[in-house]
């Protein structure tokens, strides 16, 4: 993760003042999964969710090649 912390797009709670959600620190615990209140400002890193019988076809998830979804006709 570097130092950069980054939010995922996770929900967390919210206590009546604040939204919170997941995050993953950075340099001082890398890795980590915590949360956030929403008004902190980190990286972000977007995220879809997907049935689990959605193929990908092709591509490495970067930039210069993105993930290709498969659709097919029968749905899931």
């Amino acid at each position: 993760t570097g130092s950069t912390w980054w939010w995922l797009l996770s929900p967390y709670f919210w206590d009546d003042r604040y939204a919170f959600v997941f995050g993953v620190d950075g340099s001082s615990s890398p890795g980590r999964l915590d949360s956030y209140r929403v008004g902190s400002t980190y990286g972000v890193r977007p995220a879809i969710s997907l049935k689990s019988c959605v193929k990908t076809s092709g591509g490495d998830g970067s930039a210069n090649a993105p993930y290709t979804i498969e659709e097919t006709s029968s749905g899931c």
